[in-house]
């Protein structure tokens, strides 16, 4: 194909991609009025290598199937493991995205080939719902969400609860000592757990290992004392209970819809991260996903995996940080 056609052949599937845009507007979805559709500024050719965890493969190949209807010509490939490496311990490559799903460190954010430090920008683009849940016949109604305290949910005097008697309804006549599940240390949600659960006094929460979110939900459905905190991304399980939170005296349901917006506190981010040149610029294909990921196209797919977009203020000063002008 010669590259007057190529070109033509992309600004028709632009303007298609846009005119669709705008005829469904935000009528698919009022929250994201103050997300702009995704409007490419000329071909591209290139490459991009998604790395991240195996639970954000679908993100990553409906971010890739958005993306390359407006760039056919970008080489797209997908690498998403269960183990999550830190940025820093990755060969740094101008064309690598990594998905990070926790807090950022300043591991996360620095890059190095062993001789030079590779400067590497991140920005938020999601959250992920995580959802306590409990053995079926749990009495508990729900469970406290109480910010001052450490830690902030299975709280007993200063410290984790060891009963849920401590926590609610005696469950038996006999105590019940709660059984904590969650990933092996190997996966990107076991800190996140672990940080969540650790006291004032810096005891760790025991937390029984297991190698994926089916194994753990089994578990929990098995023991009368168990407990796990479940993507809400992943849909609502049916072999357990989902406890809500009550944060402040108001009881949330993590699926509801309007869950963020109500102020439901159990989440962890999306970031996406790259390497960046001197100036700290990323590549211009990077430049271009990242602008379609913080596009309406790009939160959309988001909502499609169970992930929940950025507000109006998150996406903002996403596009400060990233010192582009604002999104339109």
């Amino acid at each position: 194909m010669s590259r007057v056609r190529k070109t033509l052949v992309f600004w028709g599937i632009a303007l298609a991609f846009v005119f669709q845009n705008i005829l469904a507007g935000a009528d698919d979805d009022g929250s994201l009025t103050h997300a702009a559709p995704y409007v490419p500024e000329r071909p591209l050719s290139g490459e991009i290598q998604i790395v991240g965890t195996e639970a954000m493969q679908q993100l990553a190949v409906l971010w890739k199937r958005g993306f390359l209807a407006f760039h056919p010509d970008v080489d797209f490939g997908i690498e998403c493991q269960s183990k999550m490496e830190p940025v820093g311990r990755t060969a740094p490559s101008k064309n690598v995205v990594r998905l990070i799903g926790h807090q950022l460190s300043g591991q996360d954010v620095a890059q190095s080939d062993g001789e030079t430090r590779i400067e590497t920008r991140a920005c938020l683009v999601g959250q992920e719902l995580l959802a306590a849940v409990v053995h079926p016949d749990n009495l508990m109604a729900s469970l406290k969400w109480d910010p001052n305290a450490q830690p902030k949910i299975l709280s007993h005097e200063g410290a984790m609860a060891i009963t849920w008697g401590q926590l609610g309804p005696a469950q038996n006549s006999e105590p019940i000592a709660i059984s904590l599940y969650g990933p092996d240390p190997s996966q990107a949600k076991y800190a996140l757990f672990e940080r969540l659960l650790t006291d004032r006094s810096g005891t760790k929460p025991a937390i029984i290992a297991n190698r994926s979110s089916q194994e753990m939900l089994s578990a929990v459905g098995n023991d009368l004392g168990g407990i796990a905190f479940h993507s809400v991304a992943r849909g609502r399980p049916t072999e357990v209970k989902v406890l809500p939170l009550t944060v402040n005296g108001t009881t949330l349901d993590p699926f509801s819809p309007h869950a963020v917006e109500a102020g439901y506190p159990l989440f962890r981010p999306v970031h996406v991260a790259a390497a960046v040149d001197d100036s700290g610029a990323f590549d211009p294909v990077i430049d271009q996903f990242i602008r379609y990921v913080l596009s309406r196209d790009g939160q959309l797919d988001l909502i499609k995996d169970g992930y929940f977009p950025l507000s109006q203020e998150q996406l903002h000063r996403q596009e400060i940080k990233l010192g582009w002008e604002v999104l339109k």
